[in-house]
């Protein structure tokens, strides 16, 4: 716990760790209720700071005791912090809100410039959060927590507070604390017997050598268990659409679509040789002509819900076939709209997560088992 940080444990505050059981897992549970810090110099004349709170993937830790800085020429500096549950960037000081706005740009891309360079994987809020003023200066009270801040501050009065675990821009000159809201940390174990269990049950399948020999069906499922690995719903989501992606085999369009290509692959041939070969022209037509070509497969999306719904009809416990295609259809539009503009609605996003971590490894399971003999 860093020296200048008040932290609130549940097993300190009355409350005892949680061991939870089951067939399969075993978990224990260790509540930080919150912490509480200095969230500015609280001092000086105007002047404002940007921060950005930030976590690595898992086995990926900062060496870092508690403050480092670099200093620009002119003043400016950069800070890394580790608080209890993350990290926090910052830069300034600027003498303007709108310089500091600037500088959270700027920071939010130096730490994609981070996590490209150290390949490593970093996560940080995209939603913005702000700083709550006090109508009037708050005195400090002689009780703890906040008796914390004054002993480690000097301050007699606070003038506001924000949360941890938000982008801000705050203005470094007022006393503000900071609250980082704590969460249960689970871990869950798996029990050794169940998990022999599981690989001896595997070993006895007929077929389980043609799951490993079989490419696609391999490829999904590890990339379906390296979803977990990702640290963000995003990342998670595009892993598990791409795990779709991954068993879908080559399907040719319907015959009445086919006959409509070949005329328009015989137009756009004919326009192409309209140009000499050496032309740039002649290149750009080429270059169509073989994407024409290529829609003599079906649209990934299609072929998605082909494949899933011929699984659904063999496995009516996968789910209702109409429903499922609908789900898979909306599915595949968020994530071209993620990859398109970058971003979508996150309620929207977190709805088609939940489906498919639902539908995709029962899906696997179902497969496995067919491939296998099972």
């Amino acid at each position: 716990m860093s020296a200048r940080m008040w932290t609130g444990y549940a097993d300190g505050l009355g409350f005892t760790p949680l061991l939870i059981t089951n067939q399969n897992t075993l978990g224990r549970i260790e509540p930080m209720l919150f912490a509480i810090s200095a969230g500015s110099d609280g001092s000086g004349h105007d002047r404002f700071v940007a921060s950005i709170p930030f976590v690595l993937s898992p086995g990926s830790t900062l060496q870092l005791a508690e403050t480092a800085v670099h200093s620009f020429e002119g003043g400016d500096h950069v800070k890394l912090e580790k608080l209890q549950l993350r990290y926090s960037a910052s830069v300034g000081p600027y003498t303007s809100e709108a310089e500091a706005e600037l500088g959270l740009q700027r920071l939010t891309a130096a730490l994609l410039w981070s996590a490209l360079e150290f390949n490593v994987g970093l996560r940080y809020p995209g939603e913005r959060g702000a700083v709550h003023f006090h109508e009037q200066p708050l005195p400090i009270p002689n009780v703890e927590p906040m008796a914390y801040i004054g002993k480690v501050t000097g301050w007699q009065a606070t003038d506001g507070h924000y949360d941890a675990d938000s982008p801000i821009v705050r203005p470094d000159h007022k006393r503000l604390v900071r609250f980082e809201g704590g969460r249960a940390t689970i871990t869950a174990g798996i029990s050794s017997d169940n998990f022999l269990k599981k690989l001896a049950e595997a070993l006895q399948f007929p077929g389980t050598a043609s799951v490993a020999k079989d490419n696609k069906l391999r490829l999904a499922i590890e990339v379906c268990a390296g979803h977990r690995f990702e640290i963000s719903d995003n990342a998670q989501f595009v892993a598990l659409v791409t795990t779709l992606e991954a068993l879908l085999p080559d399907s040719a369009v319907s015959p009445a679509a086919a006959s409509a290509l070949a005329y328009a692959h015989a137009a756009v041939l004919e326009a192409r040789n309209q140009h000499p070969v050496e032309s740039v022209e002649w290149s750009q037509v080429n270059h169509l002509l073989s994407r024409v070509g290529k829609l003599q497969q079906e649209a990934i999306g299609t072929s998605m819900r082909s494949f899933a719904l011929a699984a659904v009809q063999r496995h009516p416990d996968l789910g209702d076939a109409d429903t499922t295609s609908l789900a898979l259809r909306d599915a595949y539009s968020v994530r071209s709209r993620l990859l398109h503009d970058g971003h979508v609605d996150p309620a929207l996003l977190r709805e088609k997560l939940g489906f498919l971590r639902q539908f995709v490894p029962k899906l696997l399971r179902a497969l496995f088992l067919e491939t296998a003999g099972a």
